[in-house]
């Protein structure tokens, strides 16, 4: 019964780390995604000011 335990116990803990690793994943891939945009928005800006010239 405490091997049932310990293997319940590991289990959840492998799970909750798995739910960690994915979202510290998809946290990353957004600021990675913000910071392109941002470079995107300043492109854009930029390409303005020159075809309005």
């Amino acid at each position: 019964m405490e091997f049932v335990r310990k293997a319940i116990a590991l289990s959840h803990t492998f799970i909750i780390l798995i739910v960690v690793a994915i979202a510290f994943t998809c946290h990353n891939e957004w600021q990675e995604v913000e910071a392109l945009e941002v470079g995107n928005r300043h492109i854009d800006e930029f390409r303005k000011v020159f075809i309005s010239n």
